[in-house]
């Protein structure tokens, strides 16, 4: 079984990184072995406005915010602000920005298909969960 849980999937450089990853995955399995994946669904029309804030958690210590640009159809600039609450009381901001893949549930599951892999699940909620068997 190979797991790719959370958004590592998004996380990675481009669509065809993406696709080879699918094809490593596919070399790697024995016969009828399991492939899970697992990540967010940035691939609609996108959150607008104050939409695009996002609450995260937070704790008596600590509040985290995502907020979300999209800057085309295949990428989102994310951007976490964290405020945390230092042993005076005080807040204090951090903020970090990085970019995600657009990843479309049915392009995944087409990809994972080419890859030779046969998907026999598909939920979408928040975080889309795909799983492939290789035929054996």
């Amino acid at each position: 079984m190979i797991v790719c849980m959370g958004d590592t999937l998004t996380h990675l450089a481009s669509r065809q990184e993406v696709c080879d990853l699918f094809r490593s995955v596919e070399r790697a399995l024995k016969s009828r072995g399991v492939f899970v994946v697992t990540y967010r669904d940035l691939s609609g029309d996108g959150l607008l406005g104050l939409d695009r804030f996002i609450p995260i958690r937070g704790d008596d210590e600590r509040v985290m915010t995502c907020f979300l640009e999209y800057l085309d159809s295949y990428t989102a600039m994310i951007t976490d602000l964290v405020h945390v609450r230092d042993t005076a009381g005080r807040w204090t901001l951090q903020k970090s920005s990085y970019q995600k893949l657009r990843l479309p549930v049915d392009w995944v599951r087409g990809q994972i298909a080419a890859a030779g892999l046969s998907v026999n699940l598909q939920r979408t909620e928040r975080m889309a969960t795909l799983a492939a068997i290789k035929a054996g």
